[in-house]
């Protein structure tokens, strides 16, 4: 089973940019998952740069990354976390502008988000897909928060009690500072087209408050050999 990688930004202990080596944003379909992480991350970062898309980064240069071509992942400028069930900013975080570029995936193969550096340990984190239900189709003029979204895969409690039990949110998560990596896979019999896959993580940990969504990501796909839905 082929996979695509998607790399998120997230912030280090001491608020700064962490584990680049990646290039920001890999993508492609890579090895089969059956191999050892290790490849998977190897794989990763010797992408190649012609085909290469890179992610959103929200310490880099805004005018350039808001008028790239390549760009697959909607733009996000802030880390706080999102507390409103009616918050627009829930469906593709703030502010959630469009992207230009597409990473091109086939329906059954996996789609993988690496995480630079994730330190909160205990909540659900769930995966989203949404067609770009528009005229054309086109993810770059589709309101994401108006969007129908559909599940493609949770990780959740892997053992004991909710509150003193291993999350796969901890699981997951390399504390050596190494990418954490997030598979799922991307359901068949999805219709061809254009679609948006949302990664969101719900933490818990939060004294004042049930619940809250500090990364809440979306990248935008163009589905091949897909059928209907």
């Amino acid at each position: 089973m082929a996979t695509s990688c998607i790399h998120h930004r997230t912030l280090s202990p001491s608020g700064l940019r962490s584990w680049r080596s990646s290039e920001l944003y890999c993508w492609r379909h890579l090895v089969p998952w059956v191999r050892s992480r290790c490849n998977v991350l190897k794989e990763c970062k010797q992408v190649d740069p012609v085909n290469a898309l890179h992610s959103y980064d929200p310490y880099g240069d805004q005018a350039m990354q808001d008028a790239a071509a390549w760009m697959p992942q909607r733009k996000w400028i802030s880390n706080n976390p999102i507390f409103e069930t009616t918050n627009t900013s829930l469906s593709c975080n703030t502010p959630g502008t469009p992207a230009r570029a597409y990473i091109p995936i086939h329906a059954g193969e996996n789609i993988t988000a690496v995480y630079s550096y994730w330190v909160h340990t205990v909540g659900p984190m769930i995966a989203w897909m949404a067609y770009c239900d528009n005229a054309e189709n086109d993810c770059t003029t589709f309101a994401s928060d108006t969007a129908d979204w559909f599940k493609i895969g949770e990780k959740g409690l892997l053992e004991g009690s909710i509150e003193t039990g291993e999350w796969f949110q901890k699981a997951f998560s390399m504390w050596d500072g190494s990418p954490s990596l997030w598979s799922e896979t991307v359901p068949v019999g999805l219709k061809a087209g254009r679609y948006l896959v949302r990664h969101e993580i719900i933490s818990l940990h939060s004294a004042n408050s049930t619940s809250k969504v500090p990364s809440s990501r979306c990248s935008s796909l163009r589905m091949t050999e897909g059928a209907t839905r």
